[in-house]
């Protein structure tokens, strides 16, 4: 396959991609006004990753704590998870 046939394939790909791309910001847009919603995606993409960076600072505390109890009492984090009851995957 010569250079010219990848590049036409690759633009026509990036054309049926853009097209997807408008195809679901219109239909974003028709869902959201049905909705009353004044949200925009990108307005949603950064309060789920602020949620996220609180999801993982509240984590890591967490974390900071059980291994400080786990130092108190000897032992590792994974036993002081069992007394509480929680699974490590939690």
């Amino acid at each position: 396959m010569s250079i010219e046939d990848r590049l036409k394939r690759k633009q026509q790909r990036l054309a049926a991609l853009k097209l997807s791309t408008q195809e679901l910001e219109e239909k974003f847009q028709s869902i959201a006004e049905k909705l009353e919603m004044e949200e925009t995606p990108e307005k949603i993409n950064a309060r789920h990753i602020s949620n996220l960076k609180l999801y993982n600072e509240l984590r890591d505390t967490g974390l900071k704590l059980i291994q400080m109890v786990a130092d108190e009492k000897q032992c590792k984090m994974k036993d002081v998870f069992d007394d509480i009851g929680y699974e490590m995957k939690d």
